[in-house]
């Protein structure tokens, strides 16, 4: 939400929504990092070949689906405090569980019960935070949130370069248990979205928390009194509302974002571990290269932080996509340590700027009422490429010593045609107050 105040910038109450909100980001991050660095420890244990791998995550995508949805609308209906509580129960319970697998079938479906929970979280953290951010730092504040993204994957990473030496594969899941600690904790942290509160009619608490923001950090909200309620009317009635009108083309844009790059960061990030020990990179080695990759995304994360007000949403993502695309061809053809760490960095770091920039984007697009909904759809959508891509690439890897090439000309292919459609789809944001983009 807007701020208003006689200087609009970014104050210590926004760094707390900030932080408040990545966190949920962070260790979301961390489980699914967890998996992605269990999984080549699991092949040699149990003779997992790509199909018995595909269908591990699958699973995990097939939850991320469903969760996307209800969890999203739940975001519309419950309020964006209690769905991110929900997300991180059902994530972590999921991930820890995995420690008590005994082969491929038991993980898959310990790790649909994670995909749940991780569906919804960065959709409704971007509803979250950017419904109290100011609409000239909109876009900074949204993008810088995965940052905390990036933690929560440098986290899974040291934890696995510590744990896997004493403990193997069941203690890298184990320690997927720690998001249970933040949820213990949140509600004494985390307020409830007083757009949301409004949009339930509930006006003495949101009178309540303009008066405190007031006197505590000078910051004015008077405006959101005068707004009435619109609350959702349920997950059919919104979505019947996204697709059809104005919301649209919005819903449209949105989908295809989601899906390219949910497609291509979970058919990259996930598979990269397993697909580069099986083509003969040590398991120590990898995850080495995966920690540079996962380190250089900080400084691109920051850059696109600062373009995405200053030039726009459109104008960072586009180009994001298309460099991403070229790089991933140019690493499928890396046949060099230098060349799989430079092309495997660009890779990394502009996909994740692009992601960045797709989370508040797509929660700046809907109105209040279906923000949730709107987001969690779009996710949702996404999160068809997480069930489709284990397929594809299990299809392409025909034995682990062969198809790694093709794998990541199809990732090229999906990223340039998602730098086409958004360019030709999306809707300019930038410096618009969340009432003039509203419809």
């Amino acid at each position: 939400m807007e701020a208003v105040s006689t200087k609009e910038s970014i104050t210590r109450f926004h760094w707390k929504i900030e932080f408040v909100g990545g966190l949920h980001l962070l260790l979301i991050s961390l489980d699914i990092g967890v998996l992605s660095f269990a999984l080549p420890q699991l092949v040699p244990a149990w003779g997992l070949g790509p199909t018995q791998i595909a269908t591990i995550i699958i699973a995990s995508g097939v939850g991320t689906l469903i969760g996307g949805i209800f969890v999203g609308n739940a975001a519309d209906r419950i309020g964006r405090r209690y769905a991110l509580q929900l997300s991180l129960i059902l994530t972590a319970i999921g991930t820890a569980l995995g420690a008590i697998s005994w082969d491929y079938v038991s993980l898959a479906a310990f790790q649909f019960l994670a995909g749940l929970g991780i569906g919804a979280v960065a959709p409704v953290t971007g509803t979250f935070v950017g419904e109290f951010a100011p609409a000239k730092y909109r876009g900074r504040l949204s993008v810088l949130l995965e940052l905390f993204w990036i933690g929560g994957s440098l986290a899974a990473t040291l934890a696995s370069i510590i744990l896997v030496p004493g403990f193997g594969w069941r203690g890298v899941f184990i320690f997927g248990a720690i998001p249970l600690i933040w949820v213990a904790m949140q509600r004494r942290f985390m307020p409830e979205s007083p757009r949301y509160l409004m949009s339930q009619g509930r006006h003495n608490e949101v009178r309540l928390f303009v008066e405190q923001i007031r006197q505590k950090y000078g910051l004015s909200y008077d405006h959101l009194m005068q707004q009435q309620p619109h609350a959702n009317k349920g997950l059919l009635a919104s979505l019947g509302e996204l697709l059809s009108g104005p919301l649209l083309k919005r819903a449209a844009c949105t989908w295809l974002l989601w899906f390219v790059l949910l497609y291509t960061y979970y058919g990259i990030f996930i598979w990269w571990p397993t697909l580069m020990t099986a083509s003969g990179v040590g398991i120590m080695r990898t995850l080495e290269y995966m920690l540079v990759f996962t380190s250089v995304q900080i400084p691109g994360i920051v850059v696109a932080s600062f373009l995405v007000d200053v030039i726009g949403r459109k104008a960072v993502i586009v180009p994001a996509l298309f460099i991403c695309g070229v790089a991933a061809y140019m690493f499928g053809n890396a046949t060099s340590p230098v060349e799989i760490l430079i092309w495997g960095s660009v890779v990394s770091t502009t996909n994740l700027a692009a992601f960045g920039v797709m989370v508040g984007y797509t929660a700046e697009l809907f109105p209040t009422r279906v923000r949730g909904t709107g987001a969690g759809s779009a996710s949702a959508f996404g999160r068809m490429g997480t069930v489709i891509v284990p397929a594809a690439v299990a299809l392409l890897v025909s034995s682990w010593s062969a198809g790694f090439q093709a794998v990541f000309v199809m990732f090229a292919i999906v990223l340039l045609i998602g730098a086409l459609g958004v360019g030709i789809l999306g809707e300019e944001t930038k410096g618009r107050t969340l009432e003039e983009i509203g419809t």
